[in-house]
């Protein structure tokens, strides 16, 4: 899903923690780096790798991010272990919550290139968040290289905004709409996934205007109705403004007076000085 117009490469990055067990797993992250590296100079894609310690798995991933500035992370989904192991592990959601880049969390069982048709699952208010066209260009892509269909279920503004964008910029892409008009209708879809599917689910942080409630009972959800399908859940871009300086939800001025009130009591001193 990369842009072969900006042919930016890729960062890999395998982060482990630095206890008694470092040594091992630093080499089992090198091995793994070993492959990807290679399977990136099959698909003549420029990749970086890195293998990092840190005693906190979410800061060494957050500082990575900084410091080679990446425009998103791509990562798996977090692999429970035992039954009181949470959905997204332990340092998920602070990646989630701190990093207002675009996250994708990724769980593909089968080969991607065998893959036949991607199911989009797109929450109301979506188009609203900055990053909207940029996971649109991003999964049509994906559909173009791949050559299959695209499947959107959402609300018919949303989908009217993205028939539009994938017309004019990627008008091979085979893509289709079928309304879904409440979010607590995702799990209606499990009928429709299939083992050569991609299922596709747009969430939002909390804050942000397309977030609803809804969204907490996901991993649940994903749980329950999907557990064995080829999985890529997405986090918009928040680009712009830090998420801890402004979102939709939150007043973009928290003075206690008014930038009117600051001006009129200026005048009023003005005029008391004439």
């Amino acid at each position: 899903m990369r842009s072969k117009r900006l042919n930016r490469g890729l960062i890999g990055l395998n982060v482990v923690y630095d206890d008694i067990n470092s040594s091992r797993n630093r080499k089992e992250g090198r091995n793994i780096l070993e492959r990807a590296m290679a399977t990136a100079i099959s698909a003549d894609v420029r990749m970086q790798t890195q293998s990092r310690l840190s005693t906190n798995i979410a800061n060494g991933i957050k500082h990575a991010f900084k410091e080679f500035d990446a425009s998103e992370i791509i990562m798996g989904l977090h692999h429970r272990t035992s039954p009181n192991d949470t959905f997204w592990g332990a340092y998920t959601p602070s990646l989630i919550s701190e990093i207002n880049r675009q996250i994708m969390i990724c769980r593909v069982r089968k080969p991607l290139n065998t893959l036949r048709r991607i199911h989009v699952a797109v929450p109301s208010r979506v188009e609203f968040e900055p990053g909207f066209y940029r996971w649109v260009e991003h999964l049509a892509r994906i559909a173009d290289n791949l050559g299959c269909r695209m499947v959107f279920h959402g609300r018919m503004k949303a989908w009217e905004l993205i028939e539009c964008f994938i017309h004019n910029r990627h008008p091979e892409v085979r893509a289709e709409f079928k309304e879904m008009v409440h979010w607590k209708d995702l799990p209606t879809l499990a009928a429709d996934i299939h083992d050569d599917h991609l299922l596709v689910v747009i969430t939002a942080r909390n804050g942000t205007v397309s977030y609803k409630p809804a969204f907490e009972r996901l991993p649940m959800e994903l749980t329950e109705y999907f557990p064995e399908c080829n999985l890529m859940i997405v986090y918009p871009d928040q680009h712009g403004q830090p998420q801890d300086v402004m979102t939709f939800t939150a007043p973009q001025r928290q003075d206690s007076e008014s930038a009117y009130t600051t001006v009129l009591k200026w005048i009023n001193g003005f005029r008391n000085k004439i």
